[in-house]
């Protein structure tokens, strides 16, 4: 593998020289192994030596790095803490829309059933008002028929009286006359 170039080395960013070591070290493990990299474009490396020095380089990771993986995680949990929450929100907007269409229905029922009532009541004056028309009008007829039996009793009396007036004054020019003889 000396075909390759070695890497270079920055020390720019905490830790990262540690790493560049690191590959450096794969790099070398690659270079000192047999090489069928001309034929099959291969490399064998110690698989012992290899996980050594992979396992380092996990370990030798920046802070910046595994801070900015903390922060990856937290940012999948925050996001899925915001799905589950605006879930939640939109299932007690769907409750309280069922509720408020729930009370809808409540209220037309109650308006239908008013209406209904008013209905019947109306109905029920009118069949008041022509009760109390009728029985006014059958107490109506009962007194014209007292008072005209009445009338007519008085009519009668009268007419007897005025006979009897009548005759009691020619009776009484009679005497009168008779008197005077």
């Amino acid at each position: 593998m000396s075909d390759k170039e070695p890497l270079k080395k920055s020390t720019n960013e905490r830790g990262s020289s540690r790493i560049e070591e690191l590959a450096d070290e794969l790099a070398n493990l690659a270079e000192k192994t047999p090489s069928l990299y001309s034929v099959f474009k291969k490399v064998l490396l110690n698989e012992e030596a290899f996980y050594n020095i992979l396992n380092d380089l996990v370990e030798s990771q920046p802070e910046e790095l595994v801070e900015a993986q903390k922060i990856l995680a937290r940012r999948e949990d925050v996001i899925k803490n915001a799905h589950e929450e605006a879930q939640k929100v939109l299932d007690v907007a769907q409750k309280r829309l069922e509720e408020l269409t729930s009370e809808q229905e409540v209220v037309r029922q109650a308006e239908r059933e008013a209406e209904r009532i008013i209905r019947d009541a109306e109905v029920r004056a009118e069949q008041i008002r022509v009760e109390a028309m009728e029985y006014v009008y059958q107490k109506m007829d009962e007194l014209e028929r007292q008072f005209g039996a009445s009338l007519n009793i008085v009519k009668n009396s009268k007419l007897v009286l005025e006979r009897e007036l009548s005759q009691a004054v020619s009776e009484a020019d009679v005497y009168d006359s008779e008197a005077s003889e």
